[in-house]
């Protein structure tokens, strides 16, 4: 287990590059990734090195997941959860 500072919780997250990000399932362009940034509909990204930015893979999930929600529910759907237990109020026939 990682070791931690008094009060400083352990983290051993997955970090993206931007060419990891299309294989996460995130084919923006850098342009449009940074204009999200700005309009906070996407993850900061943090400095990994000199040249070398990253997001944290946690948060790119997360970003995706509310993108998803927020279409389906845009469009009147409800979740699939919601169909779910929908689906098993109904007698068996």
């Amino acid at each position: 287990m990682p070791q931690k500072a008094e009060g400083t919780p352990a983290r051993t997250s997955r970090v993206y590059r931007f060419r990891d990000l299309k294989g996460a399932g995130v084919s923006y362009t850098r342009k449009h990734i940074t204009d999200l940034e700005k309009r906070g509909e996407f993850p900061m990204h943090f400095q990994l090195g000199p040249n070398s930015i990253g997001w944290v893979a946690e948060e790119v999930a997360l970003q995706q997941m509310r993108q998803v929600d927020r279409s389906v529910w845009a469009a009147g759907e409800h979740r699939p959860a919601d169909r779910d237990r929908e689906v098993r109020k109904q007698p068996n026939e």
